[in-house]
Formats: C-alpha cells, sequence, structure tokens
C-alpha cells in the first residue's frame, strides 16, 4: 500500500497555461510522470506511457524540470505508437525497466500484480492493443490510471468495478483517456456516475475531448481543464 501518488502530465493533446508558460508542447497521445511513496516513506519514479516522440517527451520533461533519469520502471497501457513509442525508446538507452502489455490478439483476462509499485494491472478487452489499466492502492482506495479506452469507456468502468469486487477496494482517483466526447452523452453520463457514487476524484486526459474535458471539469470543480503541466496528488 501506498501512502502517496503524485501524477505529473508530460505528454497529452491539451496544453495548460502553465505548461505553455514554461516552453511545453501538445501531442496525440499521453505520458504520465508518477512518484509514488511507499509505506516506508521511500519514494520510486514510474513513467506510464512515453507519447509518440522521445524528442517531445524529453523537451516537455526538460521544461516542466521533470527529471526522466529518476524513473526506474515505464509502464505501457497499450501497444499504439502515441502510447508507446517513446517509452521504447527511452528504455533502449537507459536503465529503465519495462512492463509491456501482452502481444497483440493475446487474451488475457487476470489481474497481474507489479510487485514493488504498489500496482496491479486490470485487462481491459480490446484483442487489437491489449490495453491495459493501473491500480494503485493507497489507503483510502484505488487511483485508477488509463491510457485510452480504446474500446470504450463503458468496458474501462466495468472491468475496474470488477477489480474493486476483487480486491475489496473502492477506486477513489480517476486517471488518464477516456475516449469521450460531448456527442458521447451516455458516456460522459456513465463516467461521471462511476466517479460520483465513490467520491473519486477525476483527471480527464489524453482521448477525451476539450470539450468533454471542460464539462467534466465544471462537475467536478476543477479550476482549470487537465493537459501538458498538470500536476495532481493523491493520498
Amino acid at each position: 500500500m501506498l501512502n502517496a501518488l503524485e501524477v505529473a502530465v508530460l505528454v497529452d493533446d491539451y496544453l495548460t497555461e502553465e505548461g505553455a508558460d514554461a516552453g511545453a508542447l501538445p501531442a496525440h497521445g499521453l505520458c504520465l510522470l508518477l512518484e509514488l511513496e511507499r509505506g516506508t516513506g521511500e519514494r520510486v519514479v514510474l513513467l506510464v506511457d512515453g507519447g509518440p516522440s522521445l524528442e517531445l517527451l524529453e523537451h516537455n520533461a526538460s521544461s516542466l524540470d521533470a527529471d526522466l533519469e529518476s524513473a526506474e520502471a515505464g509502464f505501457a497501457t497499450m501497444w499504439s505508437y502515441h502510447h508507446v513509442l517513446a517509452l521504447l525508446k527511452l528504455a533502449g538507452r537507459s536503465r529503465l525497466k519495462l512492463h509491456l502489455p501482452p502481444p497483440p490478439k493475446r487474451r488475457v483476462e487476470a489481474l497481474e500484480e507489479l510487485e514493488g509499485y504498489g500496482a496491479i494491472a486490470v485487462p481491459l478487452l480490446s484483442p487489437a492493443y491489449n490495453e491495459r489499466a493501473l491500480l494503485f492502492r493507497l489507503e483510502r482506495g484505488f487511483v485508477a490510471i488509463v491510457g485510452c479506452s480504446a474500446y470504450g469507456v463503458d468496458e474501462v468502468l466495468y472491468r475496474l468495478a470488477l477489480a474493486e469486487e476483487r480486491l475489496g477496494a473502492e477506486v477513489k482517483g480517476l486517471v488518464g483517456g477516456f475516449n469521450l466526447s460531448t456527442y458521447d452523452a451516455y458516456g460522459l453520463r456513465l463516467l461521471a456516475k462511476f466517479a460520483s457514487r465513490r467520491g473519486a476524484a477525476l483527471l480527464p486526459l489524453h482521448s477525451t475531448s476539450l470539450e468533454a474535458r471542460e464539462k467534466l471539469c465544471r462537475q467536478f470543480g476543477l479550476e482549470e481543464v487537465p493537459g501538458v503541466g498538470t500536476r495532481a496528488e493523491f493520498g
């Protein structure tokens, strides 16, 4: 179990005002730098996805004063270049330990514990990509990190609910791509209801359109639309 989890958004489709002021750039993709505080007080840094370009990732990390060299492991949520490409290139020239999805089209249904990180990988129904979500367990409950929701937010929320039932704790934070626009009124309601019922914090990114992010931010009281440059803490 973790004491705290800090999220820094290094790559995303949208750029915050802080990110723009720092000189960072937006791009279609996702990269999150997570700083985990273990129960012992020890801290460990983990990358989730990397985005479509190592050059862009390094530029944004430098602009935002994020130390990529401090990351000891990288977790790819799915086999899509705008999630995994920069991560693969970074691992090719550093000590980064990679946790990659199973090969495309190989069906995986079991939860997988990532030892040492207080995390559990949750397989989603996505035969072409083998997308996975990550659950980080804190005292209050899980923080769920979602890459893209390529096969729909309803599938993601269904799998997260099954994991909650099996693991005996609720999701109290939702971060990542939810594959939503304002045209998907059903998906937006589903996500909002899932989060509201659990009192969960929500940080919509990547495959969530700007208009959908704005709507969710108003509903959940977020002062700024999240994107490159956003930092959030869960504890």
